[in-house]
C-alpha cells in the first residue's frame, strides 16, 4: 500500500518514500520529519522539564496515511482501519491484544490484531487477524479456531518458526501455523490433572522469550460461578513436560492458609528463570501477598510488587531481568505507595524510578511493555491513558519510554509520541492504547480512537530507529 504523508497544519497530501528496511514511510529511518529524541531528565517535584504538549487538532488519517509530528518530532502512520472489513464482520475496534506481550513475530514480518467481530459472521471464528509488517497488508484472518483475546495467541519467539503461534483450548496448549491455517495439540494437560476444565495465563501472561517455558493455571470445570483453581504449573515445550507444580499441598508447604488463591494472571520472567503469579495483597507477609516471582519448581518465592496491578519487563544495566510495576499503596516496603518501580526477580532490590504525583494524577493509568532481548537494557516502554477532555498532564495519552533509575538520579524520559487517543469515550476498555513493543524494539502498535474521528478504535504505528537504546546517548536530542 502506497504511504502517504499527512502533515500537522496543512492540507499538503504528497506520497512518502519507502524504507528500504520495511519501516514505516516517513518514519525516524527515512522521511521528512526532522527526527530527533525528545528526552528530558526527570526531577522529583519539577516538571518544568517536559512543557505540556498541545493537544493536537488534526484529522483522522485514513488507512495508509501517515502524520509527521512537529512536537514529538516522530511520525505515526494508520496501519489498519475497521473499514477494511465488512461491517457483518467488525463492529467498531480493530486493535492490538494487549500491552504485554509482542505482536511482532520473531523476524520482524508479520504481527497480529484483534477485531470485535467474527469471520465468518456468527462463526465464533475469526477474531484475530494477521498483518505484514511491510505495508501493513492482511496477511489472513484466523477463520480455523476461536482467536479472541481469551485464547491467548502468541508467537514462537525461538526463531525456528516464524510463522508459528501458540494458544490454549481447554486443558490443550496447541500450535496454529500462520501461513497454511493447520492446527496441533503440544501438550494436553489432562495427562497431568485428571478432569481438568481448563488452562490459562489469563491474558496478560507469556511464554519466555525463546517461547520454551510457560505457565498456566490449571482449573477444574465450571461450576456454576466459577472454575476452581487447581493448580498453578510451569511447563518445558522442548522437553514436554510439567517442570513445577503449586498446588494445594505445596501452597500449604510454603506458609499458605485456605484454598490456593487464584492470581490475576501468571508469566514467566523473558529469560525463563522464573514464574510470577500476581497475587492480590493480604496483607499477612508470606509468599502469597502480592506478586511473587518463584523459581520453576515454586521454590525461592521472591515479591516484586506490592499488589496485582499494571506490569511488564525490562532488563537493567547488567542484563538483569526486572518486573516493572505500578506501585498502588503503602504495603511494601520497598517503595512508597504511587510510584512506578522495577524489581530485579532474583535479588528482590527495588529501584522507585518515578512518583504518579509528578506525572498528573489525571493520567488514568499505565500499560507497560515487555523488552525480549536482553541487549535493550536501562529502560522500560509504557503507555498512559487519560481523560481526553480534561487531562493537563505532561505524560497525557502518550508512548514513553523511561529509563531505569533511582528517582534521585533523575532518570531520563523519552516521549515518542502522542496516541491520538479519545479515552474513556463509549467504552474504555478497548480505549486504554494497549501498545505492545516488537521484540526488536522497534515497532510500537496501539489501538486508539481518534479525537473528531468516526468514534472507531484503529490500529496505530510508530517506527523507532534501530538499537536506539544505543543510539540515543549520542542523538538528536531534541532542543
Amino acid at each position: 500500500m502506497e504511504k502517504i504523508l499527512w502533515l500537522i497544519f496543512t492540507t499538503l497530501i504528497a506520497p512518502a518514500c519507502a524504507s528500504s528496511n520495511g519501516s514505516l514511510d516517513g518514519g525516524p529511518d527515512a522521511g521528512p520529519v526532522e527526527f530527533c529524541y525528545n528526552v528530558r531528565p526527570y526531577t522529583r517535584g519539577d516538571t518544568s522539564n517536559f512543557p505540556v504538549i498541545p493537544k493536537s487538532t488534526a484529522r483522522e488519517p485514513a488507512a495508509g496515511q501517515c502524520l509527521a509530528d512537529p512536537n514529538f518530532h516522530t511520525t505515526l502512520c494508520k496501519a489498519v482501519d475497521h473499514k477494511e472489513f465488512p461491517a457483518a464482520e467488525i463492529d467498531n475496534v480493530v486493535r492490538p491484544v494487549y500491552s504485554r506481550w509482542s505482536a511482532v513475530n520473531s523476524d520482524g514480518t508479520l504481527y497480529y490484531l484483534v477485531k470485535d467481530g467474527e469471520t465468518p459472521a456468527g462463526s465464533g471464528r475469526g477474531q484475530m487477524v494477521i498483518r505484514k509488517t511491510s505495508g501493513d497488508s492482511l496477511h489472513r484472518i484466523v477463520t480455523e479456531v476461536s482467536s479472541d483475546e481469551s485464547a491467548e495467541f502468541r508467537w514462537d519467539m525461538s526463531g525456528q518458526h516464524p510463522a508459528r503461534l501458540y494458544y490454549r483450548e481447554d486443558c490443550q496448549l496447541r500450535s496454529y501455523d500462520a501461513s497454511t491455517g493447520q492446527t496441533a495439540l503440544v501438550h494436553d494437560f489432562a495427562r497431568e490433572f485428571a478432569g481438568c476444565g481448563r488452562i490459562l495465563n489469563d491474558v496478560e501472561g507469556d511464554a519466555s522469550a525463546d517461547s520454551r517455558y510457560f505457565a498456566f493455571m490449571v482449573q477444574g470445570p465450571y461450576d456454576g460461578e466459577n472454575f476452581p483453581m487447581r493448580a498453578i504449573v510451569t511447563y518445558d515445550r522442548v522437553q514436554d513436560r510439567v517442570l513445577g507444580t503449586l498446588d494445594l499441598a505445596r501452597y500449604r508447604a510454603l506458609g499458605g492458609t485456605g484454598d490456593l488463591p487464584r492470581p490475576n494472571m501468571v508469566d514467566m520472567s523473558p529469560l525463563g528463570t522464573k514464574v510470577v503469579a500476581l497475587f492480590p495483597r493480604n496483607d499477612k507477609n508470606d509468599a502469597f501477598d502480592g506478586p511473587h516471582a518463584f523459581d520453576l519448581d515454586f521454590s525461592n518465592p521472591v515479591k516484586v510488587c506490592n499488589d496485582e496491578s499494571h506490569s511488564g519487563w525490562a532488563f537493567g544495566a547488567g542484563g538483569e531481568e526486572l518486573f516493572v510495576c505500578q506501585v498502588t499503596n503503602s504495603n511494601w516496603p520497598n517503595a512508597p505507595a504511587d510510584t512506578l518501580a522495577a524489581t530485579d526477580i532474583r535479588t528482590g532490590q527495588t529501584t522507585v524510578v518515578l512518583f504518579h504525583e509528578d506525572l498528573g494524577w489525571d493520567v488514568g493509568g499505565f500499560h507497560f511493555g515487555r523488552f525480549y532481548d536482553p541487549a535493550i537494557r536501562g529502560w522500560f516502554f509504557m503507555s498512559t491513558y487519560s481523560d481526553t477532555a480534561s487531562s493537563q498532564s505532561f505524560l497525557r495519552n502518550q508512548l514513553v519510554m523511561v529509563e531505569i533509575k533511582p528517582f534521585d538520579q533523575h532518570p531520563r524520559i523519552w516521549r515518542i509520541g502522542d496516541t491520538h487517543n479519545r479515552y474513556p469515550g463509549p467504552d474504555g476498555y478497548p480505549r486504554e492504547a494497549y501498545s505492545p513493543i516488537s521484540p526488536d524494539g522497534r515497532i510500537v502498535l496501539w489501538g486508539a480512537d481518534w479525537p473528531g474521528g468516526d468514534g472507531t478504535v484503529d490500529t496505530y504505528r510508530i517506527d523507532l530507529p534501530e538499537r536506539w537504546w544505543q543510539a540515543i546517548e549520542s542523538g538528536p536530542i531534541c532542543p
